[in-house]
Protein backbone atom coordinates (compact mmCIF):
# COMPACT_ATOMS: atom_id res chain seq x y z
CA UNK A 1 0.00 0.00 0.00
CA UNK A 2 1.03 3.75 -1.02
CA UNK A 3 2.94 5.28 2.34
CA UNK A 4 1.19 8.63 1.10
CA UNK A 5 -2.21 7.05 1.41
CA UNK A 6 -1.07 6.39 5.18
CA UNK A 7 0.14 9.57 6.04
CA UNK A 8 -2.60 11.13 4.67
CA UNK A 9 -4.70 8.62 7.15
CA UNK A 10 -2.64 9.69 10.34
CA UNK A 11 -2.55 13.48 9.03
CA UNK A 12 -6.33 13.87 9.43
CA UNK A 13 -6.20 11.40 12.78
CA UNK A 14 -4.28 14.13 14.06
CA UNK A 15 -5.78 17.54 13.11
CA UNK A 16 -9.10 16.29 14.12
CA UNK A 17 -7.48 15.22 17.37
CA UNK A 18 -5.94 18.66 17.75
CA UNK A 19 -9.44 20.21 17.03
CA UNK A 20 -11.01 18.12 19.83
CA UNK A 21 -8.05 19.18 22.41
CA UNK A 22 -9.17 23.23 21.45
CA UNK A 23 -12.85 22.17 21.68
CA UNK A 24 -12.43 20.60 25.40
CA UNK A 25 -9.96 23.53 25.94
CA UNK A 26 -12.60 26.19 24.86
CA UNK A 27 -15.40 24.36 27.15
CA UNK A 28 -12.99 24.52 30.28
CA UNK A 29 -12.69 28.24 29.19
CA UNK A 30 -16.37 28.78 29.31
CA UNK A 31 -17.10 26.78 32.26
CA UNK A 32 -14.34 28.70 34.18
CA UNK A 33 -15.68 32.36 32.90
CA UNK A 34 -16.29 35.22 34.69
CA UNK A 35 -19.35 37.44 34.84
CA UNK A 36 -18.63 40.62 33.20
CA UNK A 37 -17.02 43.76 35.22
CA UNK A 38 -20.49 45.35 35.40
CA UNK A 39 -22.58 42.53 36.90
CA UNK A 40 -19.71 41.84 39.61
CA UNK A 41 -19.59 45.45 40.68
CA UNK A 42 -23.59 46.36 40.59
CA UNK A 43 -23.68 43.13 42.69
CA UNK A 44 -20.97 43.53 45.46
CA UNK A 45 -22.73 47.24 45.72
CA UNK A 46 -26.18 45.49 46.47
CA UNK A 47 -24.35 43.46 48.85
CA UNK A 48 -22.65 45.59 50.45
CA UNK A 49 -25.76 47.93 51.02
CA UNK A 50 -27.67 45.42 52.30
CA UNK A 51 -25.56 44.63 55.26
CA UNK A 52 -25.09 48.53 55.87
CA UNK A 53 -28.80 48.50 56.32
CA UNK A 54 -28.55 45.29 58.57
CA UNK A 55 -26.03 46.72 60.39
CA UNK A 56 -27.74 49.77 61.05
CA UNK A 57 -30.67 48.19 62.24
CA UNK A 58 -28.78 46.24 64.89
CA UNK A 59 -27.30 49.32 66.18
CA UNK A 60 -30.38 51.20 66.44
CA UNK A 61 -31.60 47.82 68.57
CA UNK A 62 -28.45 48.35 70.48
CA UNK A 63 -28.90 51.88 70.98
CA UNK A 64 -33.03 51.46 72.00
CA UNK A 65 -31.99 48.76 74.63
CA UNK A 66 -29.43 50.94 76.48
CA UNK A 67 -31.83 53.53 76.86
CA UNK A 68 -34.43 51.37 78.84
CA UNK A 69 -33.99 51.26 82.61
CA UNK A 70 -33.76 46.99 82.19
CA UNK A 71 -31.69 47.39 79.50
CA UNK A 72 -27.76 47.11 78.89
CA UNK A 73 -27.52 42.93 79.40
CA UNK A 74 -26.48 42.31 76.00
CA UNK A 75 -23.76 43.77 73.71
CA UNK A 76 -23.95 44.69 70.57
CA UNK A 77 -22.98 41.12 68.83
CA UNK A 78 -24.93 39.34 70.78
CA UNK A 79 -23.14 38.05 73.95
CA UNK A 80 -24.63 38.98 77.49
CA UNK A 81 -23.09 41.47 80.06
CA UNK A 82 -22.77 40.54 83.43
CA UNK A 83 -21.03 42.72 86.08
CA UNK A 84 -18.67 40.60 88.63
CA UNK A 85 -18.75 41.37 92.27
CA UNK A 86 -15.76 44.08 93.11
CA UNK A 87 -13.72 44.69 95.91
CA UNK A 88 -14.99 46.06 99.27
CA UNK A 89 -16.04 49.24 98.98
CA UNK A 90 -15.06 49.83 95.27
CA UNK A 91 -18.99 49.18 94.17
CA UNK A 92 -19.07 46.21 91.24
CA UNK A 93 -16.31 44.90 89.19
CA UNK A 94 -15.96 44.68 85.55
CA UNK A 95 -18.36 43.86 82.96
CA UNK A 96 -17.77 40.57 82.07
CA UNK A 97 -18.93 39.23 78.12
CA UNK A 98 -20.66 36.09 77.97
CA UNK A 99 -22.21 33.90 75.35
CA UNK A 100 -21.87 33.29 71.49
CA UNK A 101 -21.04 36.38 69.93
CA UNK A 102 -22.89 37.09 66.66
CA UNK A 103 -19.72 37.42 64.20
CA UNK A 104 -21.75 38.09 60.95
CA UNK A 105 -23.70 41.26 62.88
CA UNK A 106 -20.20 42.45 63.97
CA UNK A 107 -19.58 42.55 60.06
CA UNK A 108 -22.99 44.14 59.33
CA UNK A 109 -22.12 46.61 61.98
CA UNK A 110 -18.67 47.58 60.65
CA UNK A 111 -20.00 48.15 57.36
CA UNK A 112 -22.44 50.10 58.24
CA UNK A 113 -20.32 52.39 60.12
CA UNK A 114 -17.31 52.53 57.41
CA UNK A 115 -19.65 52.21 54.42
CA UNK A 116 -18.68 55.42 52.77
CA UNK A 117 -14.53 53.69 52.83
CA UNK A 118 -15.30 50.02 52.19
CA UNK A 119 -17.35 50.97 49.14
CA UNK A 120 -15.03 52.49 47.29
CA UNK A 121 -12.13 50.08 48.09
CA UNK A 122 -14.62 47.02 46.69
CA UNK A 123 -15.05 48.56 43.93
CA UNK A 124 -11.18 49.60 43.19
CA UNK A 125 -10.43 45.72 44.54
CA UNK A 126 -13.36 44.04 42.11
CA UNK A 127 -11.50 46.23 39.04
CA UNK A 128 -7.83 45.25 39.86
CA UNK A 129 -8.62 41.73 39.71
CA UNK A 130 -10.54 42.29 36.47
CA UNK A 131 -7.42 43.76 34.81
CA UNK A 132 -5.05 41.02 35.90
CA UNK A 133 -7.89 38.23 34.94
CA UNK A 134 -6.94 37.09 31.52
CA UNK A 135 -9.94 34.30 30.95
CA UNK A 136 -13.00 34.39 29.34
CA UNK A 137 -16.24 36.70 30.52
CA UNK A 138 -19.16 36.18 29.61
CA UNK A 139 -23.04 37.82 30.94
CA UNK A 140 -24.45 35.76 33.90
CA UNK A 141 -27.75 34.94 31.94
CA UNK A 142 -25.91 33.67 29.11
CA UNK A 143 -23.56 31.07 30.13
CA UNK A 144 -25.29 28.57 30.40
CA UNK A 145 -26.74 28.72 26.48
CA UNK A 146 -22.58 29.40 25.79
CA UNK A 147 -21.93 26.20 27.61
CA UNK A 148 -24.20 24.13 25.98
CA UNK A 149 -22.82 25.35 22.61
CA UNK A 150 -19.14 24.68 24.00
CA UNK A 151 -20.15 20.58 25.08
CA UNK A 152 -21.53 20.61 21.23
CA UNK A 153 -18.37 22.02 19.67
CA UNK A 154 -16.74 19.50 21.67
CA UNK A 155 -19.30 16.53 20.14
CA UNK A 156 -18.71 17.44 16.64
CA UNK A 157 -14.84 17.42 17.12
CA UNK A 158 -15.32 13.99 18.46
CA UNK A 159 -17.35 12.74 15.42
CA UNK A 160 -15.36 14.08 12.95
CA UNK A 161 -12.69 12.61 15.15
CA UNK A 162 -14.44 8.77 14.96
CA UNK A 163 -15.17 9.24 11.13
CA UNK A 164 -11.64 9.65 10.64
CA UNK A 165 -10.70 6.92 12.85
CA UNK A 166 -13.14 4.49 11.37
CA UNK A 167 -11.77 5.39 7.61
CA UNK A 168 -8.33 4.73 8.43
CA UNK A 169 -9.59 1.01 9.20
CA UNK A 170 -11.50 0.91 6.14
CA UNK A 171 -8.25 0.98 4.75
CA UNK A 172 -6.85 -1.45 6.25
CA UNK A 173 -4.75 0.65 9.51
CA UNK A 174 -5.18 -0.14 13.00
CA UNK A 175 -5.78 3.00 14.87
CA UNK A 176 -6.18 3.01 18.75
CA UNK A 177 -9.00 5.46 20.21
CA UNK A 178 -8.34 8.13 22.82
CA UNK A 179 -9.43 6.52 26.65
CA UNK A 180 -11.17 9.64 26.85
CA UNK A 181 -13.37 9.98 24.08
CA UNK A 182 -17.05 10.28 24.56
CA UNK A 183 -19.16 7.14 24.13
CA UNK A 184 -21.59 8.22 22.21
CA UNK A 185 -19.02 9.80 19.76
CA UNK A 186 -17.26 6.39 19.22
CA UNK A 187 -20.84 4.40 18.93
CA UNK A 188 -22.81 7.11 16.54
CA UNK A 189 -25.42 7.47 18.99
CA UNK A 190 -27.81 10.55 20.13
CA UNK A 191 -26.57 12.39 23.55
CA UNK A 192 -29.64 12.87 24.50
CA UNK A 193 -31.97 9.98 23.09
CA UNK A 194 -29.83 7.17 25.38
CA UNK A 195 -29.40 3.75 24.21
CA UNK A 196 -32.78 1.56 22.87
CA UNK A 197 -33.29 -1.97 25.06
CA UNK A 198 -32.91 -3.86 21.71
CA UNK A 199 -29.83 -1.65 20.29
CA UNK A 200 -27.20 -3.99 18.70
CA UNK A 201 -23.81 -2.89 17.28
CA UNK A 202 -21.31 -4.40 15.74
CA UNK A 203 -18.50 -1.65 15.97
CA UNK A 204 -19.35 -1.91 19.68
CA UNK A 205 -19.11 -5.93 19.53
CA UNK A 206 -15.54 -5.49 17.32
CA UNK A 207 -14.43 -3.05 20.23
CA UNK A 208 -15.19 -5.75 22.80
CA UNK A 209 -13.49 -8.51 21.15
CA UNK A 210 -10.60 -5.95 20.46
CA UNK A 211 -9.94 -5.65 23.83
CA UNK A 212 -10.11 -9.18 25.03
CA UNK A 213 -7.65 -10.02 22.08
CA UNK A 214 -5.70 -7.44 23.11
CA UNK A 215 -5.70 -8.52 26.64
CA UNK A 216 -4.76 -12.07 25.79
CA UNK A 217 -1.84 -11.09 24.35
CA UNK A 218 -0.62 -9.06 27.45
CA UNK A 219 -1.06 -12.41 28.98
CA UNK A 220 0.62 -14.94 26.24
CA UNK A 221 3.91 -11.89 26.64
CA UNK A 222 3.63 -12.14 30.61
CA UNK A 223 3.85 -16.12 30.50
CA UNK A 224 6.45 -16.00 27.69
CA UNK A 225 8.32 -13.32 29.69
CA UNK A 226 8.06 -15.41 33.52
CA UNK A 227 9.31 -18.86 31.06
CA UNK A 228 12.75 -16.44 29.98
CA UNK A 229 13.68 -15.73 33.58
CA UNK A 230 12.81 -19.07 34.78
CA UNK A 231 15.72 -19.96 32.47
CA UNK A 232 17.74 -17.77 33.19
CA UNK A 233 17.90 -18.22 36.88
CA UNK A 234 18.14 -21.85 35.79
CA UNK A 235 21.44 -21.07 33.58
CA UNK A 236 22.57 -18.98 36.69
CA UNK A 237 22.33 -21.43 39.06
CA UNK A 238 24.06 -23.84 36.74
CA UNK A 239 26.81 -21.74 35.93
CA UNK A 240 27.71 -21.52 39.23
CA UNK A 241 27.81 -25.40 40.24
CA UNK A 242 30.04 -25.30 36.83
CA UNK A 243 32.35 -23.01 38.35
CA UNK A 244 33.15 -25.16 40.96
CA UNK A 245 33.76 -28.41 39.15
CA UNK A 246 34.40 -28.02 35.70
CA UNK A 247 35.66 -24.54 34.63
CA UNK A 248 37.39 -25.56 31.84
CA UNK A 249 33.78 -25.24 30.09
CA UNK A 250 32.35 -22.02 30.91
CA UNK A 251 33.07 -20.25 27.72
CA UNK A 252 30.64 -22.33 25.82
CA UNK A 253 28.26 -21.86 28.86
CA UNK A 254 28.74 -18.43 28.56
CA UNK A 255 27.32 -18.19 25.50
CA UNK A 256 24.14 -20.16 26.16
CA UNK A 257 23.55 -17.48 29.42
CA UNK A 258 23.81 -14.44 27.06
CA UNK A 259 21.24 -15.93 24.55
CA UNK A 260 19.12 -16.29 27.70
CA UNK A 261 19.91 -12.99 28.90
CA UNK A 262 18.84 -11.60 25.80
CA UNK A 263 15.93 -13.36 25.32
CA UNK A 264 14.45 -11.87 28.67
CA UNK A 265 15.52 -8.60 28.22
CA UNK A 266 13.70 -9.16 24.53
CA UNK A 267 10.39 -10.73 26.31
CA UNK A 268 10.68 -7.91 28.10
CA UNK A 269 10.47 -5.09 25.78
CA UNK A 270 7.62 -7.22 23.90
CA UNK A 271 5.43 -6.99 26.84
CA UNK A 272 6.21 -3.24 27.25
CA UNK A 273 4.62 -2.94 23.84
CA UNK A 274 1.86 -4.84 24.03
CA UNK A 275 0.43 -3.08 27.31
CA UNK A 276 1.19 0.51 25.94
CA UNK A 277 -1.04 -0.96 23.07
CA UNK A 278 -3.44 -2.51 25.07
CA UNK A 279 -4.29 0.11 27.52
CA UNK A 280 -6.20 2.27 25.83
CA UNK A 281 -8.08 -0.51 23.90
CA UNK A 282 -9.43 -2.02 27.24
CA UNK A 283 -9.94 1.47 28.94
CA UNK A 284 -12.16 2.50 25.99
CA UNK A 285 -14.03 -0.73 26.20
CA UNK A 286 -14.55 -0.61 29.54
CA UNK A 287 -15.87 2.71 29.02
CA UNK A 288 -17.98 1.78 26.32
CA UNK A 289 -19.09 -0.89 28.07
CA UNK A 290 -20.08 0.99 31.69
CA UNK A 291 -21.61 3.48 29.30
CA UNK A 292 -24.32 1.06 27.58
CA UNK A 293 -25.00 -0.11 30.34
CA UNK A 294 -25.82 2.51 32.77
CA UNK A 295 -28.11 4.31 29.61
CA UNK A 296 -30.04 1.44 28.00
CA UNK A 297 -33.27 2.20 28.36
CA UNK A 298 -35.58 -0.76 30.36
CA UNK A 299 -37.20 -2.86 28.11
CA UNK A 300 -41.47 -2.09 28.06
CA UNK A 301 -43.12 -3.90 30.24
CA UNK A 302 -46.90 -5.94 28.71
CA UNK A 303 -49.99 -5.38 30.83
CA UNK A 304 -50.79 -8.56 32.21
CA UNK A 305 -54.02 -9.96 32.78
CA UNK A 306 -55.31 -10.37 36.12
CA UNK A 307 -57.54 -13.79 36.50
CA UNK A 308 -58.95 -11.91 39.66
CA UNK A 309 -60.55 -9.13 38.09
CA UNK A 310 -64.26 -8.96 38.27
CA UNK A 311 -65.73 -8.61 34.55
CA UNK A 312 -67.24 -5.55 33.43
CA UNK A 313 -71.02 -5.39 33.54
CA UNK A 314 -72.86 -6.09 30.47
CA UNK A 315 -76.26 -4.96 29.79
CA UNK A 316 -79.34 -7.25 29.10
CA UNK A 317 -80.41 -7.88 26.16
CA UNK A 318 -83.67 -6.32 24.77
CA UNK A 319 -86.10 -8.50 23.69
CA UNK A 320 -87.45 -7.96 20.02
CA UNK A 321 -91.07 -6.84 19.84
CA UNK A 322 -91.31 -7.58 16.09
CA UNK A 323 -93.42 -10.45 15.98
CA UNK A 324 -95.18 -9.62 19.61
CA UNK A 325 -98.13 -8.34 17.66
CA UNK A 326 -100.60 -8.46 20.73
CA UNK A 327 -98.43 -6.49 22.91
CA UNK A 328 -98.23 -3.69 20.18
CA UNK A 329 -101.70 -3.70 19.75
CA UNK A 330 -102.41 -3.05 23.07
CA UNK A 331 -99.58 -0.39 22.95
CA UNK A 332 -101.20 1.65 20.45
CA UNK A 333 -104.39 1.47 22.31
Amino acid sequence: MARTKTTDHLAVIETSREKVAAAIAAEAATRNAWPMLKEVKSLAEARLKRKAESGQTRLGHFALNLGRPEGGSHGLFGEVLTATAGEPGEGSGPVVATGKVNMAGAEEVFIAVHFDKILPLAIKAIEDRFAAFDGLCIPATEKRKAIEIAVGKVFDAELTEETAIEAAEEAGYTVPRRPDAAPEAVLKISRTAGVPHDWKCSKFDRLMDDADAAHARIEVARDQLQEAHRRLAALEGAKINLDRRYPEDLEAFDADLKVAREQAAYRQQVLADRLADAQPRIAMAARLKDYVTQNRKPKPCRAMSNPHRRPEPTAAPTADKSDNWPQRFDEAE
